[in-house]
């Protein structure tokens, strides 16, 4: 299988320095994938529709793909997505970096309480 991230986010990965490029293809070849428009006055029930959307077309990816999702964004939309493809065992990442100006740092893992053991690992 072939290794893949897909950057969902708002940062196309063109724009990323090389520092991030370096750590993001040990995650295997990135594709971008646009992050949707959550207005404000969004309810819940429709961002779960949009959710569900996206859990599809990921899920389709992760057929013929080893997956890690880099996603950051629109907190309820991304707690949702990510409550899902965990369950799925997808992978997913956030991207650390220093406050002030964006200086990337690394990239975490989200990963649910009950995946964590006492001894801090997963």
């Amino acid at each position: 299988m072939k290794k893949l991230l897909i950057n969902l986010t708002n940062h196309p990965s063109q724009e990323w320095n090389e520092e991030q490029l370096k750590a993001a293809y040990s995650y295997g070849e990135i594709e971008d994938m646009e992050f949707p428009t959550i207005p404000p006055y969004m309810g819940e029930d429709e961002i779960e529709k949009v959710i569900k959307k996206y859990e599809q077309i990921i899920l389709k990816k992760s057929e013929a793909n080893l997956l890690t999702v880099h996603i950051m964004g629109e907190q309820t939309f991304c707690y949702g997505l990510i409550n899902r493809l965990t369950k799925h065992r997808i992978r997913c990442m956030a991207s650390c970096t220093e406050r002030g100006t964006f200086k990337f740092v690394r990239f975490r893992e989200y990963v649910s309480p009950n995946e964590i053991d006492v001894s801090g690992h997963h």
